[in-house]
């Protein structure tokens, strides 16, 4: 066990072998020491034990912060860092993210580790389960990025001399899962088993998923003055996570697209019965996922592990194939340039396979 020890009357804190982020706070009041398990980040315990000590009238100890180099942690630096990103304004949204793989998946994992003899193989041995749980490359890149950035800090603020995630070798992982683009049938027959549940929200939100290709988020955060229902348009100002935080978009744009005639009357009724939510849906992203779990796993005409976000994917693909211009439909996914639907939708460009076919079969004819 590795024990901080408060100053003179004040108390300690100690972290079990084998079970980093767990603490045993122990304090003196009044003649007797009291003592309690704490879990969380050796900031967060040492913030704890100074609130017992000051209750208890002692002497508070040392801020985790101000630990010297034989004393910090992996977890110590992951919440300096985090700190430092909030003071820097740094987005909630951001910080929150950052947050959140921090207390999955770091910390459960190096917290625990002195910073000073964090190495190479810690680091890579902690991708290496990450694989044998099944998980992405593009996942452990993502979960990785908070380490990268916060040892960069650690050496900004000569903490240590070198950033050892920037070795660590990403193995590869499995296989990113297909997309499965839903079919029209397969939007109706969601949007049918919504209405028989009058699940009125879920079916505004799978209309304006498939008619917009709005995001997951952005949807999550539309409001009703994001809509002009005379005017026929919508406009994505902003997007929401998963804990309702809203910030600007992905691509950080505004966009405004134009809307349907059965999709503004669908609104019109919506907002009738909106009962003053400023919100057009009235759920968070993470609700919006977990519903639509629950309408696939009810529908039997559509096809298990279908996502909310494929059918963004399949409104886009729907107008591609129509005929629509490649540049409408970037802005009304709100890409930030044509390249990108472009290399995102290129099998969905009506004839590309006929006149490349076609082609080759010239030249091959002239051989």
């Amino acid at each position: 066990m590795t024990a901080t020890r408060a100053a003179q009357g004040g108390g300690s804190m100690t972290e079990r072998d084998g079970y980093p982020g767990t603490w045993r706070l122990r304090w003196r009041d009044g003649g007797r020491y009291r003592e309690t398990t704490f879990r969380g980040s050796r900031k967060a315990a040492s913030a704890e034990l100074r609130e017992r000590v000051r209750l208890s009238g002692g002497a508070a100890p040392a801020d985790a912060a101000e630990l010297d180099s034989a004393e910090r942690t992996v977890g110590d630096l992951l919440d300096a860092w985090l700190t430092h990103s909030k003071a820097s304004g740094k987005a909630e949204r951001y910080v929150a993210e950052n947050r959140r793989a921090i207390d999955t998946r770091l910390r459960p994992a190096l917290g625990g580790i002195r910073l000073d003899r964090l190495t190479v193989k810690d680091v890579d041995g902690m991708l290496a389960q990450w694989a044998r749980e099944g998980l992405t490359g593009a996942s452990m890149r993502r979960y990785l990025a908070p380490l990268r950035t916060a040892l960069g800090q650690a050496r900004r603020w000569q903490w240590i001399e070198s950033n050892v995630a920037e070795l660590a070798t990403i193995p590869r992982g499995k296989a990113s899962a297909e997309t499965l683009t839903p079919t029209p049938e397969e939007f109706a027959a969601l949007v049918r088993t919504a209405a028989g549940r009058n699940d009125y929200a879920m079916v505004a939100a799978l209309r304006l998923a498939y008619v917009t290709s709005a995001r997951r988020g952005e949807l999550a955060a539309l409001r009703w003055s994001d809509i002009d229902l005379d005017a026929g348009m919508i406009t994505f100002a902003r997007s929401a996570d998963r804990h309702g935080t809203e910030g600007p978009t992905k691509t950080r744009q505004t966009r405004t697209v134009q809307l349907d005639a059965g999709t503004l009357a669908m609104l019109a009724d919506r907002q009738r019965t909106s009962d003053g939510d400023p919100h057009v849906i009235g759920l968070r992203a993470d609700k919006i996922t977990d519903r639509f779990r629950k309408l696939v796993e009810m529908t039997p005409d559509v096809r298990p592990g279908i996502r909310f976000h494929d059918q963004r994917h399949a409104g886009a693909s729907e107008m591609l194939a129509a005929g629509v211009p490649v540049t409408a439909v970037a802005a009304r996914l709100g890409h930030a340039s044509a390249r990108t639907t472009m290399q995102v939708y290129a099998h969905a460009l009506p004839g590309a396979d006929d006149s490349a076919a076609a082609i080759m079969g010239q030249l091959a004819a002239g051989a």
